[in-house]
Protein backbone atom coordinates (compact mmCIF):
# COMPACT_ATOMS: atom_id res chain seq x y z
CA UNK A 1 0.00 0.00 0.00
CA UNK A 2 1.48 3.31 -1.10
CA UNK A 3 0.06 5.54 1.63
CA UNK A 4 1.28 3.80 4.75
CA UNK A 5 2.93 5.52 7.67
CA UNK A 6 6.57 4.74 6.99
CA UNK A 7 9.21 4.26 9.71
CA UNK A 8 10.42 7.89 9.56
CA UNK A 9 6.94 9.37 10.06
CA UNK A 10 6.16 6.77 12.75
CA UNK A 11 9.35 7.67 14.63
CA UNK A 12 8.56 11.37 14.36
CA UNK A 13 5.03 10.86 15.72
CA UNK A 14 6.45 8.83 18.63
CA UNK A 15 9.04 11.54 19.33
CA UNK A 16 6.34 14.19 19.73
CA UNK A 17 5.45 12.54 23.05
CA UNK A 18 2.32 14.60 23.59
CA UNK A 19 -1.22 13.55 24.47
CA UNK A 20 -2.63 12.97 20.95
CA UNK A 21 0.55 11.52 19.47
CA UNK A 22 0.87 9.10 22.39
CA UNK A 23 -2.78 8.07 21.92
CA UNK A 24 -2.20 7.58 18.20
CA UNK A 25 0.86 5.38 18.84
CA UNK A 26 -1.04 3.38 21.44
CA UNK A 27 -4.04 2.62 19.21
CA UNK A 28 -2.02 1.95 16.03
CA UNK A 29 0.93 -0.06 17.41
CA UNK A 30 -0.83 -3.44 17.20
CA UNK A 31 -2.24 -2.67 13.73
CA UNK A 32 1.18 -1.49 12.57
CA UNK A 33 2.87 -4.68 13.78
CA UNK A 34 0.23 -6.82 12.06
CA UNK A 35 0.47 -4.84 8.81
CA UNK A 36 4.23 -5.05 8.66
CA UNK A 37 4.74 -8.65 9.82
CA UNK A 38 1.73 -10.46 8.41
CA UNK A 39 0.73 -8.34 5.41
CA UNK A 40 4.36 -7.35 4.67
CA UNK A 41 3.57 -3.67 4.22
CA UNK A 42 6.21 -0.99 4.75
CA UNK A 43 4.09 0.59 7.50
CA UNK A 44 0.52 0.79 8.68
CA UNK A 45 -2.20 1.80 6.22
CA UNK A 46 -4.72 4.47 7.09
CA UNK A 47 -7.98 4.17 5.16
CA UNK A 48 -10.06 5.64 8.01
CA UNK A 49 -7.53 8.30 8.95
CA UNK A 50 -7.23 9.34 5.28
CA UNK A 51 -11.02 9.65 4.89
CA UNK A 52 -11.40 12.41 7.50
CA UNK A 53 -8.81 14.79 5.98
CA UNK A 54 -10.35 14.22 2.54
CA UNK A 55 -13.74 15.25 3.92
CA UNK A 56 -12.11 18.45 5.23
CA UNK A 57 -9.90 19.11 2.20
CA UNK A 58 -10.91 17.28 -1.01
CA UNK A 59 -7.71 18.64 -2.62
CA UNK A 60 -5.89 15.76 -0.90
CA UNK A 61 -7.41 13.54 -3.60
CA UNK A 62 -5.18 13.06 -6.64
CA UNK A 63 -7.32 10.45 -8.39
CA UNK A 64 -10.84 9.18 -7.75
CA UNK A 65 -13.71 7.72 -9.73
CA UNK A 66 -17.41 7.44 -9.11
CA UNK A 67 -18.10 3.71 -8.91
CA UNK A 68 -20.85 1.32 -7.95
CA UNK A 69 -19.66 -0.32 -4.73
CA UNK A 70 -21.22 -3.30 -3.01
CA UNK A 71 -20.19 -5.04 0.20
CA UNK A 72 -20.54 -8.78 0.77
CA UNK A 73 -22.76 -9.29 3.81
CA UNK A 74 -23.19 -13.07 3.77
CA UNK A 75 -21.36 -15.26 6.26
CA UNK A 76 -18.20 -16.86 5.01
CA UNK A 77 -14.73 -16.20 3.75
CA UNK A 78 -15.67 -13.13 1.69
CA UNK A 79 -17.81 -11.39 4.35
CA UNK A 80 -17.00 -7.68 4.33
CA UNK A 81 -15.31 -7.73 0.93
CA UNK A 82 -15.87 -4.58 -1.09
CA UNK A 83 -16.78 -5.26 -4.71
CA UNK A 84 -16.16 -2.67 -7.42
CA UNK A 85 -16.85 -3.45 -11.06
CA UNK A 86 -13.74 -1.74 -12.55
CA UNK A 87 -13.27 -3.42 -15.88
CA UNK A 88 -16.67 -3.09 -17.47
CA UNK A 89 -19.19 -1.37 -15.18
CA UNK A 90 -22.33 -3.47 -14.99
CA UNK A 91 -20.57 -6.65 -16.06
CA UNK A 92 -20.39 -8.31 -12.65
CA UNK A 93 -22.75 -6.43 -10.35
CA UNK A 94 -25.42 -5.36 -12.81
CA UNK A 95 -26.34 -2.04 -14.31
CA UNK A 96 -26.21 -0.02 -11.12
CA UNK A 97 -25.39 3.66 -11.04
CA UNK A 98 -22.34 4.84 -9.09
CA UNK A 99 -23.05 5.10 -5.37
CA UNK A 100 -19.63 6.11 -4.06
CA UNK A 101 -16.53 8.05 -4.92
CA UNK A 102 -13.57 5.70 -4.67
CA UNK A 103 -10.24 7.37 -3.96
CA UNK A 104 -7.36 5.68 -5.76
CA UNK A 105 -4.53 8.10 -5.05
CA UNK A 106 -3.89 10.92 -2.61
CA UNK A 107 -1.40 13.71 -2.09
CA UNK A 108 0.57 11.87 0.61
CA UNK A 109 2.40 14.99 1.78
CA UNK A 110 -0.87 16.89 2.34
CA UNK A 111 -2.27 13.90 4.21
CA UNK A 112 0.79 13.71 6.48
CA UNK A 113 0.67 17.48 7.10
CA UNK A 114 -3.00 17.20 8.11
CA UNK A 115 -2.31 14.20 10.35
CA UNK A 116 0.61 15.93 12.09
CA UNK A 117 -1.36 19.16 12.49
CA UNK A 118 -4.16 17.16 14.15
CA UNK A 119 -1.80 15.27 16.44
CA UNK A 120 -0.10 18.46 17.60
CA UNK A 121 -3.26 20.47 18.23
CA UNK A 122 -4.55 21.01 21.74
Amino acid sequence: MANTIDPNIWSFIKSLNIKLSNFYVKIYSHYRTFSMRIQRMRGNPHPDVITAPIAIDPNIIKKSNKEYVDVETNEGLTRGVTIIDYVDPGHIIGNNKPNAEVVYNINYEKFIQTLLKTLTSD
